[in-house]
């Protein structure tokens, strides 16, 4: 078998770890896998290459996505997202070709990237504005693959037209694009899906990605730290990088949260950024202006990053978070613009603590405790359907399904 995997040329660099897990799985069962990369913008990086079998786009020296695939002959597709207008095209070409299609969403809480209000709208309109030649370049690279499949002149008008309003309803409308299997984490966005009526199957399998904290879960639970301060590790999020708040807001949060963990003496305070989207620059930048010498992690396990805590900090949604919900850390969602519970999972199921006023960090940090096992359980039913180890199995299960079909 063989299962060509749409995604990123940033896979070159950086190990996609929802599918770490996967790929072991499906590699047990001798299934052949190569990546097809796409995106220009991301081809020059700094940093040891992966070892994978991958061809970018430009590679085949062609737009008919149907001569690559006829090249390519997978048996299964696996997209980890269905709206990007290059990925997209490979849904209707491989029913063309009656190749079986899977998209993987590595998306857990089901409205983190559902909702748009002014502000996100005025960022992506800046954004659209900005990348418009790129942007008009692959949407008609996308209108071109759906004709050469089959789609009719009074169809792609109408696809025309949604995709003008779109961007300004759904920050990323995942699952609404026709693969022939959506695998979702939990119940929660299996409800969502079935709701906007969605017409791929839909399997709950868990998220794969978890499968590597419930593995080292025990072991992360033995480490010993120095009892004699408080490990609080700062994790942030891309809010600036993805259109959600000003820079200088950006700023002011990371700013105000460094300087109030300082207020204490006995506080061991590490950053951790995101590992693609953020640069390490500006974070340097903001402590040289504060004055201060606090150690910040990128492309570091974050599993261990947190294991070695005993407080998490972050603001807006971070994906990370999952990892101090079920390492047991006590977890601080920071939210100075007074953002709706609808807007902050982890806190509306009670998984972390909301703080608005900066200034009550510092009492927090004192008094904070985990979360309740009860609640956990709760949240792990909803969203992850099983925190056991074998998400990845059911994945993968599902794709080899596909091939004896």
């Amino acid at each position: 078998m063989k299962l060509l995997i749409i995604d990123r040329k940033i896979r070159k660099f950086i190990k996609n770890q929802t599918l770490v897990k996967v790929i072991e799985e499906l590699k047990k069962e001798n299934v052949k896998i190569k990546w097809l990369l796409v995106d220009p913008e991301l081809t020059i990086r700094e940093g040891e290459k992966n070892e994978i079998e991958y061809s970018d786009l430009e590679d085949y020296k062609t737009q008919n996505i149907i001569k690559i695939l006829q090249k390519e002959r997978p048996d299964v597709i696996l997209l980890l997202n269905d709206y990007d207008f290059v990925i997209r095209s490979f849904i209707p070409t491989a029913k063309f070709l009656g190749i079986p299609t899977v998209l993987l969403f590595a998306s857990i809480i089901d409205d983190e990237t559902e909702k748009m209000n002014q502000y996100l709208i005025k960022n992506r309109l800046k954004d659209i504005i900005i990348r418009k030649k790129q942007l008009m370049k692959k949407f008609f690279f996308m209108m071109k693959n759906f004709r050469l499949a089959g789609y009719s002149y009074k169809e792609l008008l109408k696809m025309g037209y949604f995709e003008f309003i779109t961007p300004f309803k759904f920050y990323m409308p995942f699952g609404n694009y026709g693969c022939d299997i959506i695998l979702v984490a939990g119940e929660a966005w299996s409800k969502k899906l079935n709701k906007n009526k969605v017409k791929s199957k839909i399997v709950i399998t868990g998220h794969p990605q978890m499968d590597q904290i419930f593995e080292k879960v025990s072991l992360y639970q033995k480490i010993i730290k120095n009892n004699d301060k408080t490990h609080v590790v700062f994790m942030t999020t891309p809010l600036v990088e993805h259109g959600m708040i000003e820079r200088e807001q950006w700023k002011n949060i990371i700013k105000d949260i460094i300087k109030q963990c300082l207020k204490l003496e006995n506080i061991n305070l590490i950053i951790k950024i995101h590992p693609t989207s953020e640069k390490i620059e500006n974070y340097k930048e903001i402590l040289k202006e504060l004055k201060v010498n606090i150690q910040i992690f990128q492309k570091e396990n974050l599993g261990d990053v947190v294991s070695s805590s005993d407080i998490i900090i972050t603001y807006g949604v971070s994906s990370g978070t999952h990892y101090g919900v079920f390492l047991k850390k006590p977890i601080i969602v920071y939210n100075p613009v007074k953002m709706p519970l609808d807007d902050m999972p982890f806190v509306r199921e009670g998984m972390a603590t909301e703080l608005t006023d900066i200034k009550k960090l510092s009492d927090l940090l004192k008094t904070i405790k985990p979360v309740e096992e009860h609640k956990i359980e709760k949240f792990i039913s909803k969203y992850l359907y099983k925190f056991d180890g074998e998400s990845a199995k059911r994945v993968s299960a599902e794709i080899l399904r596909l091939k004896k079909k």
